[in-house]
Formats: C-alpha cells, structure tokens, sequence
C-alpha cells in the first residue's frame, strides 16, 4: 500500500519529536539511530528512509522546533493593535511563552553545548537559528514600523538574553531571578508601557 505525502510527513515529525528528547537525554554524541528507532518501537533501517546521517537529522530538529515557533508570531495581526508598543508588548509575552518549554530549552543546551568543540554544529546553529532568527526579527520590526537602529538594539538585548537564562538556568537548574527570562520580559514591558525604551 502506498504511503500519502501526509502520512510520509507524519512519520518524518515523529522521528524528528523522538530525536530531540533523545539528543536531550543522551547528549548528540553518544545518540545512534538505533536509540532513536528503540525510542519509537521501529526499525533503524527506517530512519534511514528518511535521513542519511545525524547530522542531517539535527538539522531537521533544529528547523522544526524553529518552524513551530516561528508561526507564534508570524500568525499575529498586527493591524489589531493599537499602537507600536501594545504589539511589541504582544511579542514579548510569546517570547516568554516559548522560554518555558522545558524540552527546547534542554535541547538548545545540548546543541550549544556540541557546538563548542563543533566546527560543524557551530556553523549549523549560525545559519539555521541565528540567521533564521535575525531574519524573523527584521520581518516584525518592519511590521511594528521600527527604525533599523530600534530593531537591531531590541534584537540583540532579547537574543542574548534569552539563550544566556535559558542556558544557564538549564544547565545548573538555578532559580535565580538573574537567570529568569521571565522576569527580564516583565521588567522590559514595564519600561516600555513607561516609555523609557
């Protein structure tokens, strides 16, 4: 029986969901397709139906968790908002929507972590999240009609911000307000509804 493009589609985000949580929990390294394929009670040769290497199948990980989130803001009607700053306000609490998702916030450890002795997966995460993301950002800032230099300096702050709690909290699973996203979103919308951002 032939198989439909949904259904190929539908196996491809299984493999994909089963990869991150094991690429999680026994680090990109040491995963095999085999740990995959256990994970979903299938045979490795079918991974391979899909995928030729690891390599190729982080990068799908990486896409997919940045396709999912990529359509929270995508999806806004920004003509519903008042003004600039009711819609940046907007874009600050699916931000900090998306840093509560335990599993992204380990598997983004996990990439940084390989990234560091990496050349491969360095380069890996430059094009598919940073590029990817900065590229995002310029499509909202030009929504919510920012200047250049408005949009780059809200870019950079939320970026570094954001992998820098999410990393460090993840990694010595502190409960340090420094190292709440959270609250940095709090503290940020508060200056913006003052104006003084």
């Amino acid at each position: 029986m032939k198989i439909t493009k949904e259904q190929k589609q539908e196996k491809l985000n299984a493999i994909v969901e089963s990869a991150i949580s094991v690429f999680v929990a026994l680090g990109y390294e040491k995963t095999t397709f085999k740990d995959i394929a256990d994970k979903m009670g299938i045979a490795r040769s079918t991974i391979y139906l899909y995928f030729k290497d690891k390599f190729e199948l982080l990068k799908a990980c990486i896409n997919y968790q940045f396709g999912q989130n990529k359509e929270l803001f995508l999806k806004m009607d920004f003509d519903k908002y008042q003004n600039q700053k009711e819609a940046l306000i907007e874009i600050l609490s699916r931000l900090e929507q998306i840093s509560k998702e335990q599993n992204l916030k380990q598997f983004i450890v996990t990439i940084a972590a390989q990234a560091v002795h990496d050349e491969n997966i360095a380069n890996l995460w430059k094009h598919e999240v940073f590029s990817n993301l900065k590229v995002l950002w310029q499509e909202i800032g030009s929504r919510l009609k920012l200047t250049e230099a408005t949009s780059q300096f809200y870019f950079t702050i939320i970026y570094s911000v954001f992998f820098t709690t999410n990393y460090t909290s993840t990694c010595f699973k502190e409960q340090d307000p420094m190292m709440n996203f959270s609250l940095f979103i709090k503290l940020l919308k508060e200056q913006i509804e003052s104006n003084k951002l």
